[in-house]
C-alpha cells in the first residue's frame, strides 16, 4: 500500500473520531435505552478504531526507511490518545444511565482495567475548562527512554489539554508497583495504562523571567518624596568640632596647581611641639633598618631603587638641618 492510500485511510478515521468526539461532547440523557445503545456502539467503534490505527502504524513502518514518517507517526500517537480518551468519557455516560451497575471499565491500549468504583451520580461529575498542561514545551533531548518502553502519552512533553481528572479512589488503583529511574529528577512509573513520567524536567524555552511588583502611590505622596530627595539641607549646622576644624584647615590652607590639583598643606590636630625630643628615636630607628639593609645587598638595593623612584615622583623632599 502506498503512502497515499495510507494517508487516505489515516484522514478517515481522523473524521470518525471527530464526529464521535462531537456526539460525546454533545450528550444528554434523554431516553436511557436509546441512548445506552447509541453510547456502546460509539464505544465498540473507538475500539475498532484503535485496532485499525495499530494495523495502519505497522502498515507505515513497512514502508522504505528513506520516507519521513515522523510527521504520521505523531498524528496517529495523537488520534490514539483522543480515541482512549473517548472511550473512557463513553464508559462514564454508560454507567450514569445504569447506577446499578457498579463494574465501570476503564480501556487502556496495555491491558484492561476492571475496577469496582462507587456509584457515579451527576452531582460527582466536573466539566474541565483548564489551560494546557504542561504550560510549555518540555526538553526531553537528553532524556534516555528504554525503547521496549510503550508510555501512556508519548506525547507527555507538548502542552495539551486535560481530559479528566481522576480521584484518589480510582487513580491509585491503576498505578503499578515496578518503576524505573532515569535520572536524579525524572521517574517512569508503570501504570495500567503503560508507563508514566513522573518529575520534573526543563523546558525547552530556558529563561529566567524577571517580575517587578510595586503598589500605586497617591500623586500627594509622590511630589512629598520628591520635594524631600531634592531638598539640601544645611550640614554646617550639623558639623561637630572636629569636621569644622578640617573643614576650616581646607578653606585657609588649599591651593590649585597648574593642571588644577588641589594641594592641601597637611593639619595637626595638636602642636608639633606635643612630638618632644623624636629626632635622635627617628635616627636610632633609620640606623637599624641601615644595618639590616647591608646584612641582604639584594633588599637594601630595591629599598634605595624605591627611595629613588619616591623622590622623583615629588612625594618626598629633602631636609636641610637649620
Amino acid at each position: 500500500m502506498t503512502i497515499t492510500e495510507l494517508n487516505c485511510k489515516q484522514t478517515a478515521y481522523k473524521n470518525k473520531l471527530k464526529k464521535i468526539e462531537q456526539f460525546v461532547n454533545a450528550f444528554q440523557a434523554v431516553d436511557e435505552t436509546k441512548d445506552y445503545i447509541e453510547l456502546k456502539s460509539k464505544l465498540n467503534i473507538l475500539k475498532d478504531i484503535l485496532k485499525e490505527l495499530d494495523n495502519l502504524e505497522k502498515e507505515y513502518c513497512a514502508l522504505p526507511e528513506k520516507m519521513d514518517l515522523k510527521n504520521a507517526s505523531d498524528i496517529l500517537s495523537d488520534m490514539e490518545e483522543d480515541a482512549e480518551k473517548l472511550k473512557i468519557c463513553s464508559s462514564f455516560h454508560i454507567t450514569k444511565l445504569h447506577p446499578d451497575k457498579t463494574d465501570v471499565s476503564i480501556p487502556s491500549t496495555a491491558e484492561e482495567f476492571i475496577d469496582t468504583a462507587p456509584k457515579v451520580h451527576s452531582e460527582q461529575c466536573f466539566a474541565l475548562r483548564s489551560t494546557a498542561t504542561p504550560s510549555c514545551t518540555l526538553d526531553i533531548s537528553r532524556l534516555s527512554l528504554p525503547k521496549h518502553i510503550k508510555l501512556a502519552d508519548p506525547s507527555f512533553h507538548k502542552p495539551a489539554k486535560i481530559s479528566m481528572l481522576l480521584g484518589a479512589h480510582v487513580f491509585f488503583k491503576t498505578i503499578k508497583a515496578d518503576n524505573i529511574k532515569i535520572n536524579d529528577s525524572a521517574t517512569l512509573q508503570n501504570s495500567v495504562y503503560n508507563c508514566i513520567v513522573t518529575g520534573g524536567l526543563p523546558t525547552v524555552d530556558d529563561k529566567l523571567h524577571c517580575f517587578h511588583l510595586s503598589e500605586q502611590e497617591g500623586s500627594e505622596n509622590l511630589i512629598s518624596k520628591f520635594w524631600q530627595l531634592e531638598s539640601i539641607e544645611d550640614e554646617s549646622l550639623n558639623l561637630n568640632s572636629q569636621t569644622k576644624f578640617w573643614e576650616d584647615h581646607f578653606v585657609n590652607n588649599h591651593r590649585r596647581d597648574q593642571t588644577g590639583h588641589y594641594i592641601v598643606q597637611m593639619a595637626f590636630l595638636k602642636e608639633p611641639s606635643c612630638l618632644d625630643e623624636s629626632k635622635q628615636t627617628a635616627i636610632r630607628r633609620l640606623n637599624s633598618l641601615l644595618q639590616k639593609l647591608e646584612a641582604n645587598p639584594n633588599l637594601q638595593q630595591l629599598y634605595r631603587n624605591f627611595i629613588h623612584e619616591y623622590f622623583n615622583m615629588g612625594r618626598m623632599e629633602q631636609v636641610f638641618e637649620v
